[in-house]
């Protein structure tokens, strides 16, 4: 009981926590200068933003199809991407991103008679695809980002553990073809070409999420940087257990980033939440609709 009621605490917790930071850094922050700043992005700027998210989803759902098709299933890879996007727009939005992307699957991939068991196995897969990328490019912004002196020498050490874990799963990809048991499952790894690819479009497929709030935001640290900075603003939201990471990321982003213009920063991240969270959201509800027969029944029944 009272270890339900902590994890239960925990999100209002770091919510309230949250809501106080953002209070602290933006309070002075008038919402006229949050509109004047984001005037100021050139349509360069707003032209990348919505590249790198179309960029996204798109990676997101070829890593779909690649996880169907490890898992013995097949389904076209338009199709796949139109799945993907449902499933990950809600998965985002709605916070608890595995459990309801993976419901989500598991309704949508009916049609192209994927299992409960395939739909498991393909969100395994995503979710794995995700934490090599993520370690991917928080291992190379700890080592080659502008990291202050006092600290450089830990974040060396930290991004190269994360580059090695990559690398020893990648070698275990070359060297273990029986199946392994994780967590009471058997699971077959991927071969190393997939491996490689998982890796490969889960790093571009979360670099490209990094790079819509970048290139939003006034450039007080480069790329590289930037990187270990998002990484870790995003797992402080992702534990808080707060739908989306709402005000929690944005939170912790703004203790990371003291030297950013404040409302230039208020600004970027409400684009980000619109461009990567919000109008997503509302397309794939939408999508969602079409595709489970929801607005075909209410045009069919007005016609009646």
């Amino acid at each position: 009981m009272g270890r339900l009621l902590f994890y239960r605490a925990a999100p209002l917790a770091l919510l309230s926590a949250s809501i106080w930071v953002l209070y602290r850094e933006f309070h002075e922050t008038s919402l006229g200068e949050v509109v004047g700043a984001a005037q100021t992005w050139t349509a360069t700027q707003l032209g990348l933003a919505i590249a790198c998210c179309v960029i996204n989803f798109i990676l997101a759902g070829v890593l779909e199809w690649r996880g169907v098709r490890w898992m013995g299933g097949y389904a076209p890879l338009r199709e796949m991407l139109l799945v993907s996007f449902v499933a990950n727009a809600l998965g985002h939005s709605l916070g608890a991103n595995v459990v309801v992307s993976a419901v989500a699957r598991a309704r949508l991939y009916a049609k192209y008679d994927v299992t409960p068991v395939q739909a498991a196995g393909v969100t395994l897969y995503l979710a794995t695809s995700f934490v090599l990328g993520l370690g991917v490019l928080a291992g190379l912004g700890m080592l080659l980002g502008d990291i202050a002196p006092s600290l450089r020498a830990q974040a060396a050490a930290a991004g190269t553990a994360l580059l090695l874990a990559v690398a020893a799963y990648l070698t275990a990809c070359v060297l273990v073809r029986r199946p392994v048991t994780i967590l009471s499952k058997t699971v077959v790894l991927p071969r190393p070409g997939e491996a490689l690819l998982q890796t490969g479009v889960g790093a571009l497929e979360v670099a490209s999420a990094v790079a819509i709030l970048w290139v939003l935001l006034p450039k007080v640290v480069s790329f590289a940087s930037f990187l270990a900075t998002y990484v870790a603003a995003y797992l402080v939201g992702l534990v808080s257990g707060v739908p989306g990471g709402a005000g929690v990321f944005e939170g912790a982003l703004a203790k990371l980033l003291p030297a950013a213009d404040r409302p230039a920063l208020a600004a970027g991240l409400l684009g980000y939440r619109l461009l990567f969270y919000v109008l997503p959201l509302a397309v794939s509800v939408l999508a969602l609709a079409v595709m489970l027969g929801f607005l075909g029944g209410l045009v069919r029944r007005k016609r009646a």
